[in-house]
């Protein structure tokens, strides 16, 4: 979760509570979690994912009742090439910005992976999507195969 990386060990603790920020009226927000399975169990050659369960906290605008929304997933695993293209696009940004702001989190990853899958997923016809690409390749022009930019 993008701003999140100095909480990894109380997102890890599945009995902390980790406080958000606020979100107003009109905004949406998109949350990003890498999933690592610790056991998986196969169905023919497909692993199966044991459902997941989020808890939402929130508060109406002008109400200070707490709400609380609870959803499950029970959805199964596709690979990465077959996920939504706006969900391959979202995953580019996040990288993005994780190898501009130098996270450790980013792995072996390059600006020119980025790229890569940013191309394949962006809507040729969509501005801020080909602006997006163009950015990334400014990026990786100017940072090359590192994969930090120098302080």
């Amino acid at each position: 979760l993008i701003g999140y990386d100095n909480k990894r060990k109380a997102i890890l603790d599945s009995n902390s509570r980790i406080s958000g920020g606020e979100v107003g009226s009109g905004h949406s927000l998109l949350a990003l979690f890498e999933v690592q399975l610790r056991d998986t169990t196969f169905v023919g050659n497909v692993p199966y994912l044991a459902p997941g369960r989020l808890e939402l906290t929130y508060r109406e605008p002008g109400d200070t009742a707490v709400r609380s929304l609870v959803l499950s997933s029970q959805a199964p695993y596709l690979p990465f090439s077959q996920i939504d293209r706006s969900y391959q696009l979202a995953s580019s940004l996040v990288l993005f910005c994780s190898l501009l702001k130098n996270s450790r989190y980013t792995g072996g990853m390059h600006f020119t992976d980025v790229y890569s899958l940013a191309q394949r997923s962006i809507d040729p016809s969509n501005a801020l999507q080909v602006e997006f690409l163009q950015l990334v390749d400014k990026a990786r022009r100017i940072y090359g195969r590192n994969r930090k930019r120098k302080e």
